[in-house]
């Protein structure tokens, strides 16, 4: 076996049995990925695209048999040092089925984007950028939108612009200045978190991490229809932590509320006759609200960086117009207000009904639907008597990070123009 043992490869299972509820986590989430990227490669075909090498090599891991039980069993070598979470150790309780799932899908992404760290760029699955020194761009592109905590240092961009007494609409170059010093100040900060001479896989696993494209691995490994808000308000708040030699520890939250209209991204299955129930814009309660924590433990071995998530909620609440629980079917359509909704779309949105219907702007084709998240408030602000939120942010639709060809991730949008909100 090669020197540094890939991610994958060391986790790989050692027969030990996980249980009936482990191996329907397991099974579910790969027979998921797999029936998804056999669509997605017959609609490429089809539309004779051309495909970026990042997604063909994630389309090769689901759909040859051989890398998909590698992959597989290492899901079950992750379950086997959880057992109290199936209910197998003494004196432990199971976790619910969908939380189970959510937590092996979450490790199963980390731990792919963690081996990528040594594959050939050929190889890898994603199209992460980093500087020489292995910072991830997007933690630096997502660095004034979020609250760092490193090892003990609190860094919030907000708050120094405050102190500073400057706002991006009265002086955008005093802002950006401003921003290049917070930049500078939290590598500076990571790399003292980090022992003061990190190794390079550790610096790049990290800063991934607490960036927006680990916030996407989040999203990704929820059940359900994707839903994006417009407006409100949003915290974003990352905790590194050291634990032990060699070993940190990355504990992201995500909390968004006071939104009043949000997009469902139907996100099951991917039709391309089909348009209807694809994306739907919906009314909520201001009172709606999503919050989303994790903590991944990073460790070094031997050079090779290993990942293990150790806890992952999400709770999400949305709220109708009265303050009644809302619910979402499978297909990202609210049961409650698909008729009239649906209805007052025809009837006062013409533009965004033609949107959904153009072959080319359609949001359920396999070419856009990456675009889906940073469209998604600019879809709102086009249905030409829909109200536009206070604060709304229009997401500029290029990106730079992993969104590139990350179908069931999230969109990873530069700071730049964009309103920070903590």
């Amino acid at each position: 076996m090669h020197h540094h043992e890939t991610e994958l490869t060391a986790l790989q299972g050692s027969g030990c049995l996980i249980g009936s509820r482990g191996e329907s986590a397991v099974a579910t989430l790969f027979d998921e990925l797999r029936k998804r990227h056999v669509i997605e490669a017959e609609q490429l075909h089809r539309l004779g695209a051309e495909v970026p090498s990042a997604r063909l090599s994630r389309a090769r891991l689901y759909l040859d048999d051989e890398k998909r039980e590698a992959a597989m069993a290492s899901s079950r070598k992750y379950l086997e040092t959880h057992i109290e979470w199936l209910g197998l150790g003494e004196g432990s309780r199971a976790l619910q089925l969908e939380d189970l799932c959510a937590r092996v899908a979450l490790q199963h992404f980390t731990a792919v984007d963690v081996e990528d760290l040594e594959l050939p760029e050929e190889a890898r699955r994603s199209c992460d950028r980093f500087t020489n020194d292995g910072v991830a761009e997007q933690f630096l592109l997502d660095s004034g939108r979020s609250v760092f905590i490193l090892a003990g240092e609190e860094l919030n961009f907000v708050t120094d612009m405050e102190s500073c007494c400057v706002s991006r609409e009265e002086d955008p170059l005093a802002v950006e200045r401003l921003q290049t010093e917070f930049e500078q100040r939290l590598v500076a900060a990571l790399t003292r978190a980090l022992g003061g001479k990190p190794a390079k896989a550790m610096v790049q696993s990290i800063s991934r991490a607490m960036s927006q494209s680990g916030m996407a691995n989040m999203e990704r490994a929820c059940k359900g229809p994707q839903i994006v808000v417009s407006g409100g308000e949003q915290k974003l708040r990352y905790e590194l932590v050291g634990i032990g030699l060699n070993t940190w520890e990355v504990r992201a939250s995500m909390w968004k509320g006071c939104f009043e209209d949000f997009v469902v991204v139907e996100d099951r299955d991917i039709d391309c006759e089909n348009p209807s129930g694809k994306v739907t814009v919906l009314r909520c309660s201001p009172k709606s609200q999503i919050s989303r924590r994790s903590t991944i433990r990073f460790e070094l071995h031997g050079g090779s960086v290993h990942a293990d998530v150790c806890s992952f909620t999400d709770e999400t609440r949305i709220l109708d117009t009265c303050e009644k629980p809302m619910v979402i079917n499978t297909r990202g359509t609210s049961l409650a207000f698909q008729r009239s909704w649906g209805t007052t779309l025809f009837q006062r949105a013409r533009s965004m009904v033609q949107l959904l219907t153009s072959r080319h702007e359609v949001f359920r084709c396999v070419l856009c639907r990456r675009r889906a998240r940073g469209m998604a408030a600019a879809t709102v602000a086009q249905s030409a008597r829909l109200r536009v939120l206070p604060g709304m942010a229009i997401v500029p639709s290029e990106s730079r990070g992993t969104a590139d060809d990350d179908l069931e991730g999230a969109m990873r949008a530069p700071l730049r123009g964009v309103p920070a909100q903590v």
